[in-house]
């Protein structure tokens, strides 16, 4: 029983701390300031015109309001989650069931990223997408200080 409980407990507290680093939001866990969205020196990089770098600052905004709620909501559960942890002896049926209230608003800001990504890439031309693959191959990042350090970014 204290086995079963030990092994339960340990794989809910992996889940939390992986799912609270890859999910948190622009500005956490090594993304700095400019989150999963493409920074100054990427925009350089690929040479974005004055139309195009508002595009995608206005893209950037949309995207952040939209979403202020659900990361707000998000915040809110994950902090409930962390005092649940910090208990001598974890709830895991509350923990399961924050969980499984996080995840819904975890793909909705999921869903809205991805949708982001293709509206920016949208923006671009044929070149500079093609410049920006490339620039995103091999360690992953296109910006420096970006990414978690582990492997290749998600793009």
């Amino acid at each position: 029983m204290q086995r079963t409980l030990l092994i339960s407990t340990l794989v809910g507290l992996i889940a939390v701390l992986g799912a609270t680093t890859v999910y948190a939001g622009p500005g956490r866990h090594g993304h700095g300031k400019h989150g999963h969205m493409m920074c100054p020196k990427m925009m350089e990089k690929l040479g974005l015109n004055a139309k195009q770098k508002e595009e995608i600052k206005t893209l950037r905004a949309e995207m952040k309001e939209e979403t202020k709620a659900t990361r707000e909501q998000l915040n809110g559960l994950r902090e409930q989650l962390h005092t649940l942890w910090a208990e001598d002896l974890p709830d895991e049926t509350a923990i399961l069931d924050l969980q499984r209230r996080m995840d819904p608003l975890r793909d909705q800001l999921r869903e809205r990223k991805i949708q982001f990504k293709l509206d920016m890439l949208r923006v671009l031309t044929k070149e500079q997408r093609k410049t920006f693959r490339e620039a995103k191959k091999g360690n992953g990042k296109g910006c420096p200080g970006r990414g978690r350090g582990h492997g290749k970014g998600h793009w």
